[in-house]
């Protein structure tokens, strides 16, 4: 039965959405275009896999979070990987062609 072996869940996906999207048209000889870009639309996060102890806590409870190392308060913050999956982020660009 391989579900009693220890480490053998699966890991979380990695998922991000992003949008993009844009309106243009025309005034005369000038054609002005708005547009939008969102990052991670959803604010999807990438959980840091823990290991030893932490590991075994996480397998039994996928909401697990570790204590930070030095206050001893759960470190919410560093249960996510900001590099891959950095949060929401949103760009806005006005354009005007003449």
């Amino acid at each position: 039965d391989p579900s009693t072996e220890p480490y053998n869940m699966r890991w979380l996906p990695h998922k991000r959405t992003n949008l993009k999207a844009s309106y243009g048209m025309s005034l005369g000889g000038f054609r002005p275009e708005l547009s939008i870009e969102v990052r991670n639309l959803f604010d999807d996060k990438d959980r840091i896999r823990p290991g030893g102890a932490d590991m075994d806590a996480w397998q039994e409870d996928n909401d697990f979070v570790a204590n930070h190392w030095r206050s001893g308060e759960e470190n919410v913050w560093g249960a996510y990987n900001q590099f891959t999956n950095p949060m929401r982020q949103v760009y806005m660009q006005l354009k005007v062609d003449f």
